[in-house]
């Protein structure tokens, strides 16, 4: 699938998890810190000429970042990245693939909530959990400016950021679900079009930090009003 339609898809896909709020917060889930288990990760990066591989290579480096922020809420409780992996209610899932072809990451599925509300009660147990949480990361590039001279085309790119989390509990209802976007403040300049991406590259690590920050900075702000 072309990258730029991907991520036209992708950015649907965001939206739309969002509805018309950033935050969406389900406060009674929240009266005792609930225990909570990652059961999908997916991402991609767009406009920075990577192949999948490189995509997954970036969130190797991201994933980690993105969950340690998550887990320093004073709101939930996280479990290790890869707990709900080994249990077998896991296994007996079906893994419905990537979602808009964005990059799983490696080890975890795409799940359907609806079709898997059996699984995802087995697998609370196994966990002792009340939740779980599916974690999109998409990366790209936006002009800040741009000038032409005659054929050549200068333009200055810097980097974005998108975390969309959507957080169920075991009917796979909603108890929280965000979505933010941040553009950095460096970047680079690009001659008709072309320029040091890997530079736009490298700025997605402390992106994805102030990205998920954020994502949970939302969540204390509406529940500190409950």
């Amino acid at each position: 699938m072309n990258k730029l339609y991907r991520f036209a898809l992708i950015t649907a896909v965001l939206v739309s998890m969002a509805g018309c709020a950033t935050t969406q917060v389900n406060k009674q889930a929240f009266a005792r810190r609930p225990r909570l288990a990652v059961i999908t990760i997916s991402g991609a990066a767009h406009g920075v000429f990577t192949s999948d591989k490189e995509d997954l290579r970036i969130l190797k480096d991201t994933v980690p970042t993105c969950l340690h922020e998550i887990a320093k809420s004073r709101h939930l409780r996280l479990l290790p990245a890869r707990a709900a992996l080994s249990k077998s209610a896991y296994a007996e899932m079906k893994n419905t693939g990537a979602t808009f072809s964005t990059e799983l990451v490696p080890g975890y599925k795409n799940i359907s909530l609806n079709d898997e509300k059996q699984h995802l009660h087995k697998l609370a147990r196994e966990l002792h959990v009340d939740g779980f949480i599916i974690l999109y990361l998409i990366y790209g590039q936006e002009d800040s400016f741009g000038i032409g001279i005659g054929p050549i085309g200068i333009g200055a790119k810097k980097p974005t950021a998108d975390v969309g989390i959507a957080t169920v509990d075991p009917d796979g209802k909603t108890i929280w679900q965000t979505n933010e976007h941040i553009r950095g403040d460096h970047g680079i300049v690009a001659v008709n079009g072309i320029g040091n991406y890997s530079a736009i590259i490298s700025r997605y690590n402390a992106l994805t930090k102030t990205v998920c920050d954020l994502s949970v900075q939302d969540l204390n702000k509406n529940l500190a009003s409950r």
